[in-house]
């Protein structure tokens, strides 16, 4: 019979997994943006999946801390991003990017 384990430590391993999960696909969004702008904008404005999973890279970058760190050593994308984008989605634009740029530097 399988052991137990206690749900307190079951939800602290999957949200361990999950901060490592969206940190490390931060990285890979910044090296794809890096080989083509171009066709990460088009992506992201095309594909819904990577619009929620960039929201989700942002909102562990919030909860972890990180997001000071990064509008500290990044630049403020909001206008680019509502030239591209309307609410919400434009914030999350701004964010990614200001977020891949941090990676990128």
């Amino acid at each position: 019979m399988a052991k137990e384990i206690p749900i307190e430590h079951l939800a602290q391993r999957l949200n361990e997994a999950t901060i490592e999960c969206f940190t490390n696909l931060s990285v890979v969004y910044a090296q794809l943006y890096k080989e083509n702008p171009r066709a990460f904008i088009n992506a992201f404005r095309k594909f819904k999946s990577i619009r929620m999973a960039s929201a989700f890279i942002v909102q562990v970058y919030r909860s972890q801390g990180i997001m000071r760190e990064v509008k500290e050593v990044s630049k403020d994308f909001s206008k680019y991003a509502e030239k591209y984008f309307d609410g919400p989605t434009a914030k999350v634009f701004g964010d990614i990017l200001s977020i891949i740029y941090a990676i990128s530097r």
